[in-house]
Formats: structure tokens, C-alpha cells, sequence
């Protein structure tokens, strides 16, 4: 349980995903405006967002003007520094554009930053992604986990931030942050989830295969968790579970007679 709670950072990677293949099964095949779309999806949002913000600015503003800073926390410095420029950022969610600024005011916000350029894609991919074909999909679902994993990778051999084994902890490196927080490197991510939902409405399979996807996606997440320690950080932060969290989504989508627990009422509730 302690090693799965050490790679908790992946809930980001599944949501992502999940994101853009519950969009895509909601509105792939119907016609909606775009301004509709961004409407709806700000409304949903954003209200919560700033909430969140004001909720969580008074103790960030505490921590970083009366907390003794560490030489490792040169990255809070940066923050108290730019207080006022990062915190606009963060009320327009463009944090994640700019590393230093990504885990300002609430830290968790940085992943609503991407998803919100996600949304603004959306109309735009999906309308793209519809023409293609199921043997397209499957090259596109194979194409961009490499595209995540190439990036991930490139950083590990290249190491331009000069430091040989890199943590969770480490928020004050410049590249570290690009790769783990701009919106183009994380859009593979949702691009998975688009191509995922096209192929399974384009391509609908039986649901005694749904249990063997969703053990093959937990297998593949339990194998990483192992081995976590052994494998770089960066990759399995950035996509490597993107295929897996796809499987186990696209298994529970084809409605196996066991995913009915999940309609039990104190689920809907929770």
C-alpha cells in the first residue's frame, strides 16, 4: 500500500484519460457548438476552482512568508517573490504554462491549468479524431504513448537539469516542470481517452472481455507500482500507464455483469 501511495501522482495520468474518453462518449456523434461547450464546461469547473483558491490562499500566503525555507525550497522562494503574477495566472488557469508558477496558491490546481486548454481543443480533436479509422485509432493509441514516453525519456538520458536520480520532491527544476506540467506534453494523455471512446463506439466488443481488459490494466499498474523504485520518475509521471488506465476505463465502459456494484447507491452517493 505504501509503494501505491508513493506513485499517487498517477491519478493525474487516469483522470486525463478518463477525461477525454468520457467527453468524447458524450458528445461524439451529437451537434453542439463550441461556445456551448466552453460555457458548459467553465460553469462546471471553475466555480469550484476559485473556491478551492481562496480556500487554500490564506495558508499558502502563512507558509511562504513565515516558514523557514530550506535550500531545497527554492521554488517557494520563487513564489513569494511573484506572488501577485502567479496568483493572476492562477485566477486565468495558465499556471501550468509557466514551471515556476504550476504549483502556486493550490498546489492540485495545476492539473485543472491543463485540463482547460484540453477543453478549449476538444471541438477542434474531436472532429478530427471522428474520420479516423479503428486500424487509425489503434496506430494513434500506439503513437502517442511512444510521443509521452519519448519525452519522459529524453529528459532521463539528457538530464538538462543536471540532477542524476530525479524525485517527486524536487519542484525547483525548470525542465522537470515543463515535462510534468505543460499542456502539450501532457496531451497525449486526454488524446488516449479521444481515440479510446472512438474506438470503442466505432468498434463495440463483447463484455467477457471487459473483465480480462480491466485485470490486464490493474496488472500493468501493479507491476509499476513493484518496481517503481526502478524505474525514473519522469516516465512514470508523464504516460507510462496511459494504455492501462485506457484498458481498465474501456473494460468497466463494456458493462460486465460485476460493474453493477458500482451502481449501488452508496457509490452514487460517494
Amino acid at each position: 500500500m505504501r509503494l501505491l501511495a508513493s506513485i499517487g501522482y498517477v491519478g493525474v495520468n487516469w483522470f486525463f484519460v478518463l477525461s477525454g474518453f468520457i467527453l468524447t462518449y458524450s458528445y461524439a456523434g451529437r451537434s453542439f457548438s463550441s461556445i456551448d461547450f466552453w460555457r458548459a464546461r467553465l460553469a462546471r469547473v471553475y466555480p469550484a476552482y476559485v473556491v478551492s483558491l481562496f480556500l487554500a490562499a490564506p495558508l499558502f500566503v502563512y507558509f511562504c512568508f513565515h516558514t523557514p525555507l530550506a535550500s531545497t525550497h527554492d521554488w517557494i522562494a520563487v513564489m513569494r517573490d511573484h506572488m501577485f503574477s502567479f496568483s493572476l495566472l492562477d485566477l486565468l488557469l495558465m499556471q501550468a504554462w509557466v514551471p515556476a508558477a504550476a504549483l502556486s496558491i493550490n498546489p492540485v490546481g495545476w492539473s485543472l491549468s491543463v485540463e482547460a486548454v484540453f477543453y478549449l481543443l476538444f471541438p477542434v480533436l474531436l472532429s478530427r479524431c471522428s474520420t479516423l479509422s479503428r486500424r487509425a485509432l489503434i496506430l494513434m493509441l500506439l503513437g502517442l504513448s511512444l510521443a509521452s514516453l519519448a519525452v519522459s525519456s529524453t529528459y532521463v538520458m539528457l538530464s538538462p537539469d543536471g540532477v542524476a536520480r530525479v524525485t517527486p520532491t524536487l519542484n525547483h527544476l525548470f525542465w522537470l516542470n515543463v515535462i510534468r506540467f505543460n499542456p502539450l506534453v501532457r496531451l497525449p494523455e486526454f488524446l488516449i481517452g479521444v481515440c479510446g471512446a472512438l474506438f470503442y463506439l466505432k468498434c463495440p466488443i463483447s463484455s467477457r472481455w471487459a473483465t480480462i481488459l480491466v485485470a490486464g490494466g490493474l496488472a500493468a499498474l501493479s507491476a509499476v507500482t513493484l518496481y517503481s523504485r526502478q524505474i525514473p520518475y519522469p516516465v512514470i509521471h508523464d504516460g507510462l500507464l496511459s494504455l492501462p488506465f485506457l484498458a481498465i476505463i474501456f473494460g468497466i465502459a463494456c458493462r460486465p455483469s460485476w460493474v453493477a456494484i458500482l451502481e449501488w447507491r452508496a457509490f452514487v452517493m460517494l
